[in-house]
């Protein structure tokens, strides 16, 4: 329900493993299948840890990749909020 209405997403890559986040990929693909009637204008994965092989390997499929294995910052989050902040603004 929340994906119908947003206009921003950012999955938080942690402790899941491959074969959920290639669920959440393929569903952010069929979105539209879910009743939403415009695209995400951004969608991010955050990848923190446990450093895995699934995450060496990690490729966008149209995410933009925030890198956060060498542990958390709030300045990691900051290109994302701009492209968050710029929906608004266009």
């Amino acid at each position: 329900e929340n994906l119908k209405s947003c206009d921003a997403v950012l999955i938080y890559y942690g402790a899941g493993n491959e074969l959920w986040m290639r669920s959440i990929t393929r569903d952010l693909t069929k979105i539209t299948g879910y009743g939403r009637t415009r695209p995400l204008q951004v969608k991010a994965v955050f990848l923190a840890p446990p450093l895995t092989q699934s995450k060496e390997r990690f490729r966008s499929h149209g995410l933009f990749v925030i890198s956060g294995m060498e542990g958390f910052s709030p300045e990691l989050l900051e290109p994302f909020m701009e492209m968050v902040k710029a929906i608004g603004k266009g």
